[in-house]
């Protein structure tokens, strides 16, 4: 049996070592990739998700338009034919009756509008567009408060329109389903994050319970992961329920 010298040993257990080091650095190098790539893929299909959800909220949005624009013209026509009523008090009520289907029409239309196709976000910052929520909420019990702090950042069109998005989308469930009657919001600029703090007073629920079900919840998530961004959500039923977001400057202006 031929024996092998020390050196020949340490030579062979030195390049044996080097070798698996060399497999498992190029292991992990290839597994490092295939993440990075499975989590570039997942970003790319939230991205086209929500730009396709947007023109179809602007498609709707027109046709919206163009069938009350009809509503409209039909009823400015009715209006016409009181020229028509020689009874004065038939004459008071019609009017009256048409008078409040305009205004119940008009505003219908531009709170649907306000909801599917939120201004022109390109001229218009998303903060005008949350304390648009105001006009809409003024003649309701509903408490609207929003406070801004920090200096205001400028972000891209997108991710503009999905800030908007998620507060709107908590608005709505405040409404819809939490019975509250007071929303804030603080939104707070700092020196290199966009930090959000939304609470209400409803009747709350259980987070857990509700996270992956809710269409609404699912968007705020998928917005989010979208931005690379941050939240947190504290509820219980009866106590209210606490949104936290965080979002980094350099995200936020980027063009996903």
């Amino acid at each position: 049996m031929v024996e092998l010298s020390s050196e020949k040993i340490i030579a062979i257990v030195t390049w044996t070592a080097i070798g698996a080091g060399l497999f498992f650095f190029f292991l992990a190098w290839t597994l490092v990739q295939y993440y990075r790539a499975m989590v570039k893929k997942q970003k790319d299909l939230v991205t086209i998700m929500i730009e396709t959800q947007e023109k179809e909220r602007l498609r709707i949005a027109r046709d919206m338009h163009d069938n009350f624009g009809n509503i409209f013209t039909i009823i400015q026509l009715e209006i016409t034919t009181l020229e028509k009523i020689k009874d004065i008090n038939r004459m008071q009520t019609s009017f009256n009756y048409l008078l409040e289907n305009v205004n119940i029409a008009r505003a219908e239309l531009k709170n649907n509008v306000a909801q599917l196709a939120p201004g022109n976000l390109k001229s218009l910052n998303w903060l005008d567009e949350l304390e648009s929520f105001k006009d809409l909420l003024k003649n309701t019990k509903f408490k609207f408060i929003v406070e801004v702090s920090g200096k205001i950042q400028t972000f891209s069109e997108l991710n503009q329109t999905n800030l908007y998005r998620i507060c709107q989308e908590l608005i709505n469930n405040a409404i819809k389903y939490s019975e509250a009657t007071q929303v804030e919001f603080f939104i707070t600029f700092t020196n290199s994050h966009l930090e959000m703090h939304y609470k209400d007073n409803g009747k709350g629920f259980k987070f857990e319970e509700k996270i992956g079900k809710g269409f609404g919840l699912k968007s705020l998530k998928a917005r989010t992961d979208s931005m690379l961004g941050q939240l947190q959500c504290t509820s219980n039923p009866d106590e209210g329920t606490l949104w936290n977001f965080s979002f980094t400057y350099k995200n936020l202006k980027e063009k996903r």
